[in-house]
Parts: structure tokens; sequence; C-alpha cells
């Protein structure tokens, strides 16, 4: 039996595989752990915004008494956070006992590989059924489509918006990219649209064959408590409509109660917490601000939400995986930075610094420090005044990981 330290890194050298993505052989190693395909699942798609969805979806069921499943990816800080039951990440010892179980099958049949995510899935399944949670919220890992977690049937699914993200697997057109997204829809299951462009939800309309629930982005909302940014203003609504869909379709209250039923529900998403997105906390007496945008379709957000706080220039921490973020993100960074830190993330897809470095707009006038590994990020080299940790998950993750425990704004 492996640790749980070999798992991860059983998990990590499966990162990157390639091959056809089948959902078959998802669907094989599933039934193999006797994983109820069809359930009480809610399942969200899209470019942005499908992360914190789940987190109100999450804290809002919970409000309601119901016991709660919650699949997300990626972590920020910890592997086990990607499978949650009732707001806990997943324990040591059943991620472990999880993990060999699915690898165990997985070495029996090696002429059927999974990858990593498909891995993570099947556990994250086999551990809401043996939980007997009452709804598991699963989020869709990169497309739609052959996504591993398109192997079940939902009461309601969801799509919170539609963008320019991985063209190249994906497509190069908003069209394109809707109906690799639109893949999730099922017959006969409630399908609600967050708001998109007009031409990915055209395309959408018209591939699948769902009831469709458009989220109605004019009604009062409620004001989070603990999540800011002005882009939860368009992912509140889709998170309302979902219970609102799910209300309807599975009746888990009586006629009467129902009303009671939404208000606790609106409360509990009140309530949400989801470390990282425009998340600030105070390290050495100064603002440190923590943002999970890696993609164009993040970048209006970011600017709204920059202009909003008033902020002397700050020293932004920066890494990416990919050109093309990088080439969508530095421009803006670039206009607001005072400084630009670079980093090279310890991730296959991370741009090196140097390619980093000459993606910065020639205009830029600050300056600019390049660091190969966080941990050797001297204090020193930010000066005083804001910090800014933007473009990547992973680069979020970590820097918080590093300055843990931190005190919140």
């Amino acid at each position: 039996m492996r640790t749980l330290e070999k798992c991860l890194q059983e998990l990590e050298s499966r990162t990157n595989m390639s091959g056809k993505w089948e959902l078959e052989r998802v669907r094989h190693f599933a039934r193999r752990m006797c994983v109820p395909l069809e359930n009480n699942y809610i399942h969200i798609g899209g470019t942005n915004g499908k992360g914190s969805v789940c987190a109100m979806l999450e804290s809002g069921f919970r409000a309601t008494g119901m016991q709660t499943g919650c699949y997300t990816s990626p972590h920020l800080i910890r592997w086990n956070e990607r499978i949650r039951v009732n707001g806990c990440a997943i324990a040591d010892g059943d991620f472990c006992s999880l993990l060999n179980e699915v690898l165990a099958l997985a070495d029996e049949t090696s002429n059927i590989p999974l990858s990593c995510f498909e891995i993570l899935t099947i556990a994250a399944l086999a551990h809401f059924s043996r939980k007997s949670v009452d709804i598991a919220i699963i989020e869709v890992g990169l497309g739609g489509r052959l996504d591993a977690t398109n192997v079940i049937t939902p009461k309601v699914a969801a799509i919170t918006t539609v963008g320019f993200d991985h063209e190249e697997i994906l497509g190069e057109t908003l069209e394109a990219i809707a109906a690799e997204k639109a893949g999730i829809a099922k017959d006969g299951v409630p399908l609600v649209l967050g708001h998109m462009p007009a031409a990915a939800s055209k395309k959408i309309r018209s591939q699948v064959r769902s009831p469709i629930i458009p989220a109605d982005c004019t009604r009062p909302l409620p004001q989070l408590k603990y999540l800011h940014g002005v882009e939860q203003a368009k992912n509140i609504p889709v998170a309302l409509a979902i219970a609102e869909a799910y209300l309807e379709r599975v009746n888990p209250v009586k006629a009467d109660q129902r009303a009671n039923w939404l208000e606790r529900f609106r409360r509990g998403v009140m309530e949400v917490r989801w470390p990282g997105r425009w998340e600030k906390r105070t390290i050495g007496g100064r603002t440190w601000i923590f943002d999970c945008t890696h993609n164009i379709c993040g970048l209006p957000f970011l600017r709204a939400n920059w202009e909003q706080e008033y902020l002397p220039p700050p020293a932004i921490i920066t890494a990416t995986l990919g050109i093309r973020r990088a080439q969508a993100l530095f421009p803006y960074l670039a206009s607001i930075a005072r400084q630009l830190i670079l980093v090279r993330l310890d991730e296959p897809r991370a741009l090196p610094t140097e390619q980093l470095k000459e993606l910065v707009p020639t205009s830029f006038t600050g300056k600019i420090d390049t660091i190969e590994s966080l941990e050797n990020l001297p204090p020193t080299i930010i000066g005083d005044g804001p910090v800014l940790v933007t473009g990547s998950v992973h680069l979020v993750g970590r820097v918080l990981e590093i300055f843990t425990p931190m005190e919140k704004v």
C-alpha cells in the first residue's frame, strides 16, 4: 500500500498524460468502485466562476441542513482541498485509502491508463457515495464534453461563463468553446446559463435538448460577507438559479416550506468563503491582495476590482501557465504596477522568467525582478506599498502557503 505522499507523487506523474480523452474508461473504473453515476449531483461548467459558484452552492445547501460533497480543482495549497464533505477537506487517511483503491484497479488494467484528474474524479465520487451525502457539487475540470466529470447524470447542470481559454484544446472560436462546454447537458436535465456572450449562448441553446434557465442578473442579491470581487455579482445569480431549479426538480421540502428553504440557502450563500479570490490580508503592516485571475476572461474584473481599491501602485507578484495568458494579462498588470516580480512556477506549463520578462511591454518603466523559486523570495525585494499576487491559481496558493499564517484585513 502506498503512503499518501507516494500516491500524490503518482498523481503528479500523471498530470500531463497525453492520449485520447475517453469517458468510457472513467465509467469502467467508477463501476468497479461501485460509484452511482446518476445521483443527487449538481454539475458546474464554464470558463470562469465555476469554483466560486460551487463554493456558494456548498455553503447554501449546508445552511438548509443538507450534507454536502464538493469536488473542485485545482487546489490552492493541499490536494485534499479538492474533495470536501460538509465544507471539510478529505482526511489524509481517507484520501490515501481511496487513491490506493483507484490506483490498484488502474494497475490491474494497465492497458487503460488513467490521468491524474480521472483518478481524482473517481475517488471523489466514491467518497461522496460512501459518506452518503445528500447532494454532491461537481466542478468540470476542463471543457465539458470529454471531461472526466461528464460521466455523471446530475439533477441540475450549469454553465457559468464562456470565454477564451485553453483554445488549443477547446477551439479557437467562442462557438467552438461553447459547444464543448455544452457537452455536459443531459436530455431533460435543467441547464442554468450564466452571463455570457450572445454567440456562446446561441450556440448552446441550439445544441442542447435541456430546459434552459437563464440566471437572472437583475434580481436583488445577498451581500457576501467574506467573498469579494465585482465578478461575484455574476456568480450569485447562477447559484440561486441552480438552487431554485433543484428545489423544483427534486422537491426536498413541502410546498409551504419552500420560501423558508430558499431564504436559508440565500443566508448560507452570504457566508461563503473561497480563498484566493480578491482576498485581502495584512502582512508586515501592508495590504496584500491575492487573486486567481489567470486568463483574459477575468481581466475586466481584475481591472474593476483594482480600480475600487484606491491604493497606490502595487508590487505585482505574477506567473502564468502558458504564453497566451501572459500576453493577455501583462499589458494591464504593467499599466498599474510600480514593480513586477516575475516567478518561475514549478509546473510543466509554467513560462520561464526570461520569457515572462520578454512579454512585459516596453513602455513599463518600473522595476522588474525575476525569481526562480518563491522560497527564495527576499522580503526586502518588494519594497513599500501594497502587493498584488495574481496570474495563476498555483502561484496564489504557493504564496499563501509560504506566508501563512496571515491576518485577514
